[in-house]
């Protein structure tokens, strides 16, 4: 969340901080189920964006319903279509991610309609309809390892930008934020990682792939369990959480570190692969 967006937020009234946010924070949601190919999860979310309006005790709001959560959903969506359009980036720009994540987890009563507005971006009215379908392309971009190699760290960023939403929306004061740092992961990796556990690059720019994931993992659990809180119990659970994404990780170092030896083996023990040099060229 920008300072500038927390100081958009603190012009409006209350109940428009309230449902910004809240609609927002839904339409993250529901991009995450359809990444999470979760189709209970996408229709209560559609239900709730929906139904928002009709809580007992809301005002009536004055614009269309479904405006707001359609708009985050498709800032969503341009945000990762960028991503993808990179020259150096070879995705599936097609819709075609988008129309398959509609046709397997879309609610039946939406289905239809959904895989239309696709057909026509931005035709139609703006209704469930056209949030799901905007929400089903930044899933389709969002699921893809060219896009993200790291698809925990996609998913950390996603749940970040959920939460940061949501506590605007009951405008939490910032001591009741919760915002997970690089440093933050990496000190409580160095509590619950086995003794000799490769460790991770302090520095960004020196990361694997599976340095990248692992940091992601630990930030998404300790999105719900604040390091102030941790404890012994959390780090056990933590471990059982990700046991197969160590193990994971092990035998993927221990392949590398087999490869390398055999090809240090086939060049000859003690030799060195040297550069070619070249001849100097005589004088003109």
């Amino acid at each position: 969340m920008t300072d500038d967006l927390a100081a958009i937020f603190d012009a409006m009234p209350p109940e428009v901080v309230e449902r910004t946010g809240r609609m927002h924070a839904l339409a993250g949601r529901l991009v995450l189920a359809l990444v999470d190919h979760d189709a209970d999860a996408v229709n209560s979310t559609i239900d709730e964006i929906a139904g928002y309006d009709d809580a007992p005790g809301r005002r009536p709001y004055p614009g269309p319903r479904f405006l707001t959560a359609y708009q985050a959903a498709f800032e969503l969506g341009d945000t990762f279509g960028r991503l993808a359009a990179k020259p150096d980036v070879h995705a599936d720009g097609s819709l075609e991610p988008a129309r398959a994540l509609l046709g397997d987890y879309a609610p039946a009563a939406l289905r239809e309609a959904a895989l239309t507005r696709l057909d026509g971006p931005g035709k139609g009215d703006l209704d469930a309809a056209r949030v799901l379908a905007a929400a089903a392309i930044a899933a389709g971009f969002a699921t893809q390892t060219a896009v993200f190699p790291s698809q925990r760290n996609m998913r950390f960023t996603l749940l970040r930008q959920i939460r940061q939403y949501e506590a605007e929306a009951i405008r939490a004061p910032a001591r009741e934020r919760i915002d997970i740092s690089d440093a933050d992961a990496i000190l409580f990796l160095g509590t619950v990682l086995p003794e000799g556990f490769p460790r991770i690059s302090h520095n960004p720019k020196h990361r694997d792939l599976w340095e990248i994931d692992l940091l992601a993992t630990a930030k998404i659990f300790l999105l719900d369990h604040p390091a102030s809180t941790i404890t012994p119990g959390h780090r056990r659970l933590f471990l059982e959480e990700t046991t197969t994404i160590l193990e994971s990780i092990l035998g993927d170092l221990d392949r590398r570190r087999r490869e390398g030896g055999r090809i240090t083996a086939e060049r000859g023990a003690g030799q060195r692969t040297q550069p070619r040099r070249k001849k100097p060229r005589g004088k003109r």
